[in-house]
């Protein structure tokens, strides 16, 4: 989802105009609802299909794929620290906080689970299949 980034590049770009600003806002709008879709078809993924979870944790490339929701919620909480808490004031700049500690404590649990996880995997694989 390369609209995260656009949005944060066309409102940190250092020539200031409306026009800019406005896109950026776009691009945050479609970022927002891209990220709200993606992350509903994968809640109800899991939900309605739960063995479908560890098949894709136990996978080595699938579950890397996990890192991407902070990542692409960070680029959201990016975008609201510029775009929102300026115009709406100090409950906005609140939000953007907790929305920074949740991305970060979700962050840090994908880390540590995948990292973890993926050791694990690899170390029975290794036992079953002695070389």
């Amino acid at each position: 989802m390369g609209t995260g980034i656009v949005a944060t590049i066309l409102i940190a770009i250092p020539w200031k105009a409306d026009w800019l600003y406005y896109l950026s806002i776009v691009f945050f709008v479609l970022n927002t609802c891209l990220f709200a879709m993606a992350f509903t078809a994968s809640v109800l993924r899991y939900t309605i299909w739960p063995e479908i979870w560890m098949v894709m944790v136990a996978d080595a490339t699938n579950s890397l794929f996990l890192g991407t929701v902070p990542m692409g919620f960070a680029t959201l909480v990016e975008m609201w620290i510029a775009v929102c808490a300026p115009a709406w004031g100090t409950w906005a700049a609140y939000v953007g906080w907790a929305m920074w500690m949740l991305d970060s404590v979700v962050a840090v649990a994908v880390t540590l689970s995948l990292a973890i996880l993926l050791y694990v995997i690899s170390a029975r694989s290794s036992c079953e299949n002695p070389r």
